[in-house]
């Protein structure tokens, strides 16, 4: 029999299940449906936008390349209008 203390998925940390929805293969509407618990980080996390990843990349030519991973739907909110590849 389980305790009110066991990590379980449905419990994990809000911090933890953040790193998780990034990484997910399935939409964020789909973890939404693990438990309320998840529901209402899901939210939050789908609402606020965020930048993933960020890093410098030097090329053989010393030309530095900026990379930013953020989700597509937050495209507008940074002020790109699509996946473009700028240097």
């Amino acid at each position: 029999m389980s305790s009110p203390d066991d990590l379980t998925l449905g419990h994990l940390p809000a911090d933890i299940i953040r790193m998780i929805i990034p990484m997910q293969q399935v939409s964020v509407h789909t973890v939404r449906r693990i438990s309320p618990h998840w529901d209402s980080v899901a939210l939050a996390w789908h609402d606020d936008p965020t930048i993933w990843e960020a890093k410098w990349q030097i090329d053989k030519n010393g030309d530095k390349n900026l990379q930013i991973l953020m989700n597509p739907k937050d495209y507008c909110c940074f002020g790109v209008e699509q996946h473009i590849v700028m240097k």
